[in-house]
């Protein structure tokens, strides 16, 4: 299989699951897309995790309890689930909210 773009990657990971552009971990859905802890799609993260060529990512982390407000989600857990993008050093703070 051909990973060339984030979804592709993600389809070949054990416990993700795409559909109609909803990425899923573990049955529950995926609320956020941060590249380097920026969100920078909202919850329309389909046209980045379509677009986002996976040659640009260095590490994939799943956050449990996502809360955009991080020290409420350490006391209340949210049950969300987001997916933090790393890219590679050489390209972190050139990728903003203009792509």
């Amino acid at each position: 299989m051909e990973t060339s773009r984030l979804d592709d990657l993600l389809k070949g990971i054990p416990g993700f699951s795409i559909s109609d552009g909803i990425i899923s971990f573990n049955g529950q859905i995926v609320e956020k897309l941060l590249i380097d802890g920026v969100d920078i799609a909202g919850t329309n993260y389909q046209i980045l995790s379509k677009n986002l060529s996976a040659s640009l990512i260095d590490k994939i982390k799943v956050i449990p309890n996502y809360s955009e407000n991080r020290i409420l989600g350490i006391i209340k857990p949210s049950g969300k689930v987001a997916l933090e993008i790393e890219l590679p050093s050489e390209f972190k703070n050139k990728i903003n909210k203009n792509i």
